[in-house]
């Protein structure tokens, strides 16, 4: 889905360029000889074609409607059982099991060398260092389940796997994949890889057969409200991978402001290739804010919710309808705000993106940005404006389209420039068409 962040005004969403440096990745061994040492490029190379978001691509069967209120059933896998199998619709369940105890630890850590198919980190943020052996988990630690929804991203999925193994956390961790392919299931053959090989952290797979973002991203919730043990659910999307100090960020943040949704920052890696309008433009340079409460934040991609706060929910949090449209999670946190919940934001807590050069076209970033400023004018319809007001709407998006059409024909010598005012006019013919009542299906 679309890393973005939207501004508090009601009709300009900002995509403001923000330049951050990335910071070389620390990949450590466990104590079962788990190794995350291969290189980005190497992932980067496997996804040569880019199967766009995941949790979006069509399954042939289909289970039940996460709306129905079916409640999810635990099996009878033994009463001692840490990782009881879970059933019932609209997901199937295989329960992976852990691959290595709570007590096992990142015994060392080396950066990864610089992948030639990635954007350089900058020198200044280049040096190496060691990292300090984990302790054992501490019981009294908070014990966060890391969800993650995908689609026929094997490799990305792995490199985020393997990843979060490198964290640098003494939160008692789960990891939940989500996978939205019923039929190939590489999600869960890549989760079953992994555990072979021994994992640090229990691991658990849903297979979720109702096809869509919001689908996959409401089976996560269920099975947060469901997994009594858990105190936060964070989440992460499968091409991305976090810093090591990713996790204690968002819950430091937490604690400061009890804050029920904290977020991060995502920060973009570009192929190596990828032209200068691509770089500089809004569509792929996220906003970050100070850390601290914020009104609100705009993306699953990189979050964290209080399980508290998800017990007050009524499935589904992801609007079914949104579900092939994308926008799903702004409408969910629009609705949150509604309801009081509180937001913050971690500057520190900072995730990384892949930007493959099958993105890196005209056709993708208008289709992506058309996209955004339809599926978002649908959330501000539902959530900002009462019924009666929306005619306020329409000149202001009329005149959006003419100053941005006015901007670009002035500007249309300079490429950077160029693509900043084609995104911005491309959102507001979205946001245009959401006004009169199509929905454009980006994952159809």
């Amino acid at each position: 889905m679309m890393k973005a962040a939207i501004s508090n005004d009601l009709f300009d969403i900002a995509l403001m360029p923000q330049q951050m440096p990335i910071e070389p990745q620390q990949v450590p061994a466990t104590e079962r000889q788990f190794s995350c040492r291969r290189s980005l490029k190497t992932f980067i190379s496997n996804e040569s074609v880019d199967n766009s978001d995941s949790a979006t691509r069509p399954s042939v069967q289909s289970g039940g409607i996460l709306g129905d209120n079916k409640p999810i059933q635990a099996a009878d896998t033994g009463e001692n059982s840490p990782h009881t199998s879970i059933i019932g619709e609209p997901f199937f369940v295989h329960d992976i099991g852990s691959g290595c105890s709570r007590t096992s630890h990142v015994q060392f850590c080396q950066p990864v060398q610089e992948a030639s198919g990635l954007s350089p980190a900058p020198a200044s943020h280049s040096a190496t260092h060691q990292l300090a052996p984990h302790a054992a988990y501490d019981a009294s630690a908070p014990m966060v389940l890391v969800a993650v929804p995908t689609f026929r991203r094997s490799g990305l999925l792995q490199r985020l796997l393997e990843a979060l193994a490198c964290l640098k956390t003494n939160a008692q961790v789960e990891i939940l994949v989500a996978d939205n392919d019923v039929d190939r299931q590489e999600g869960r053959h890549a989760v079953e890889a992994l555990r072979m090989s021994g994992y640090r952290f229990p691991i658990h797979v849903i297979v979720v057969a109702e096809r869509g973002l919001s689908s996959v991203r409401n089976a996560i919730v269920e099975f947060a409200q469901n997994k009594l043990e858990i105190n936060y659910l964070a989440m992460l999307d499968d091409d991305e991978w976090p810093s090591t100090e990713w996790l204690d960020a968002l819950l430091r943040v937490q604690r400061e402001t009890d804050a029920d949704v904290v977020g991060g920052w995502v920060a973009p890696v570009f192929e190596a290739g990828a032209p200068q309008w691509v770089t500089t433009s809004p569509l792929f340079q996220n906003e970050s804010y100070a850390t601290g409460p914020v009104p609100i934040i705009w993306g699953t991609n990189n979050v964290l919710m209080k399980r508290e706060g998800l017990l007050k929910l009524e499935l589904p949090l992801f609007n079914p309808d949104f579900g092939l449209a994308g926008g799903e999670d702004v409408e969910a946190f629009m609705r949150l705000k509604a309801a009081g919940y509180r937001f913050a934001w971690s500057r520190e807590a900072v995730v990384y993106d892949s930007i493959p050069l099958s993105r890196s076209t005209w056709r993708w970033a208008l289709r992506r940005s058309f996209r955004i400023g339809n599926s978002n004018m649908f959330a501000q319809l539902r959530w900002r404006f009462a019924p009666k007001d929306w005619w306020k709407a329409y000149p202001i998006v009329l005149a959006q389209i003419i100053i941005g059409l006015t901007l670009l024909s002035l500007i249309a010598w300079f490429p950077a420039l160029r693509a900043r005012a084609i995104h911005r006019v491309t959102l507001a013919f979205g946001k245009a068409a959401a006004l009169f009542g199509h929905r454009f299906h980006e994952y159809a």
